[in-house]
C-alpha cells in the first residue's frame, strides 16, 4: 500500500479536499467517484498504476505527473518512502494542460519540497 496524501498550503488550505467537495455540492457524483477510484488505484498500485490502467497516468515532466479520471486532471508526484502528494485538480476543458494550472502544480511542488526537506 502507497500512502497518498493532499499538498497543504502555509495557511492550513487543501486544495484537493476543496476541489472534491466542489464537486459533490454541484452534485457531480460521477466525476467524484471517478476521482476517488483512481486515487484509491494509485494507493494500492503505485508505480504499477500505468501498467494496470495506462490511460489513467502521464507523465508530465521530471517529478511531475497527471492522474486522468474522466475529464478531471490532478497533478501529483512521488515524495519519500512510497508516498504520494496531490497538488493540484482542475476540470479538463482543452487539450493542453493550460499553463496556469500547470504553473500552478509547479509552484506547490517547489513549495511543498522546500517546507519538507527534499
Amino acid at each position: 500500500m502507497f500512502n497518498v496524501e493532499n499538498y497543504t498550503s502555509e495557511s492550513g488550505r487543501d486544495y484537493i479536499r476543496e476541489y472534491l467537495e466542489k464537486l459533490a455540492k454541484d452534485n457531480k457524483r460521477n466525476d467524484l467517484n471517478q476521482i476517488l477510484e483512481t486515487v484509491k488505484n494509485l494507493s494500492e498500485y503505485g508505480p504499477d498504476l500505468k501498467k494496470h490502467f495506462p490511460k489513467l497516468v502521464k507523465h508530465i515532466e521530471a517529478d511531475l505527473y497527471e492522474l486522468r479520471p474522466g475529464r478531471n486532471r490532478i497533478f501529483y508526484f512521488y515524495f519519500k518512502q512510497n508516498g504520494y502528494v496531490l497538488l493540484h485538480a482542475y476540470y479538463k476543458k482543452t487539450r493542453e494542460a493550460p499553463d496556469r494550472e500547470l504553473n500552478l502544480a509547479r509552484k506547490r511542488l517547489k513549495e511543498y519540497k522546500r517546507r519538507n526537506g527534499a
